[in-house]
């Protein structure tokens, strides 16, 4: 299995690309190897810094926006090798053939096209793939994906002062930039009978539970580098109230607004008997789906935001004075 992996590599890499096995990517062991990579001009590589917008990024508070920044690993980047003139002479010299045969190339070994143009150009960079597999959890998948990544992105020449290529971030990347951005909302709540003194509620009687009219419901958060972007759509699904002695209840809607009107709600715990500091704790789920550039992609994992309050728990007493 390794020697197949190294060969792999090798191929690859003689290619104009070069294959990184684990998180780091060290600087080609020969020259011509790997990136073309023989000097000290190089990007960064193996990250990519992605702008994520959206109405859940941050508190998640209703009617607000906010903006952040997320650097994540990318399985596949550009990295500057040898300049044009490095790169002509290490190709007429013949060595870059030799190596191409050396570590198992078949057949003639094809140069970058055009390499001539920019053989006396001593400050322009020639570009080549590079991938990791650092993010990737099955390697099999990973040189899956860099065989298709290698064969559909060639070496790209930029001239001093040009802009580095900007290779395509996987709709996953993206994705997860977003879900690390997001912050669903607590679910704050209100209930009825509630005393207005200290907010209290009573004993053997249904207190009626629902979200705060503030809380917003529904949001989306986009991540963006580029022109690729991932959006993620939430909505919630349901809250689940508990309290100890009084049990839980599973709320679809979060609950109704108790009114004098309001009729009857199935979203109550009642409380069995006194307490001076009853907790009732909130669970709220959000469920979702993700798009890469518009296109649907699926459901994402649900999520989960939680919020608790105490407050007392009175027991009503009659006093009779009188009886006919």
């Amino acid at each position: 299995m390794l020697k197949s992996v190294l060969r792999s590599a090798s191929v690859l890499a003689m290619a104009g690309s070069a294959i990184a096995l684990g998180a780091a990517v060290e600087p080609a062991s020969a020259c011509g190897v790997g990136t073309d990579n023989c000097g000290d001009t190089s990007s960064s590589g193996g990250t990519v810094t992605i702008t994520v917008s959206g109405s859940f990024v941050g508190a998640g508070s209703a009617g607000s926006s906010g903006t952040t920044t997320v650097s994540l690993p990318t399985p596949c980047w550009y990295d500057a090798g040898y300049t044009g003139k490095e790169y002509a002479e290490w190709v007429d010299s013949g060595e870059a053939a030799r190596l191409w045969h050396r570590t198992g190339g078949i057949g003639n070994y094809e140069p970058h096209p055009g390499y001539q143009r920019y053989k006396d150009d001593t400050e322009g960079h020639w570009y080549g793939a590079t991938c990791s597999s650092a993010t990737f959890e099955d390697i099999d998948d990973f040189f899956e994906f860099a065989e298709e990544w290698f064969r559909t992105h060639d070496s790209v020449y930029v001239e001093a002062g040009g802009s580095p290529p900007i290779p395509p971030v996987p709709g996953e990347v993206l994705l997860a930039a977003a879900m690390e951005a997001i912050t669903v909302p607590d679910p704050e709540f209100v209930w009825n009978p509630q005393e207005r003194s200290d907010n209290g509620s009573v004993v053997n009687w249904p207190t009626w539970f629902w979200l705060d009219g503030a809380l917003p419901t529904e949001g989306s958060v986009t991540a963006s580098a580029g022109p690729w972007s991932a959006t993620v759509e939430l909505s919630l699904t349901n809250v689940e109230y508990f309290s100890e002695g009084a049990g839980s209840v599973v709320c679809e809607d979060g609950g109704t607004e108790w009114t004098r009107s309001a009729g009857e709600s199935d979203c109550t715990l009642t409380f069995p008997s006194p307490s001076d500091a009853a907790t009732v704790e909130a669970s709220a789920r959000w469920d979702g789906s993700w798009s890469y550039n518009g296109a649907p992609q699926g459901a994402i994992d649900p999520l989960t935001s939680d919020w608790e309050i105490s407050f007392p728990v009175y027991e009503i007493g009659s006093t009779v004075t009188e009886f006919e």
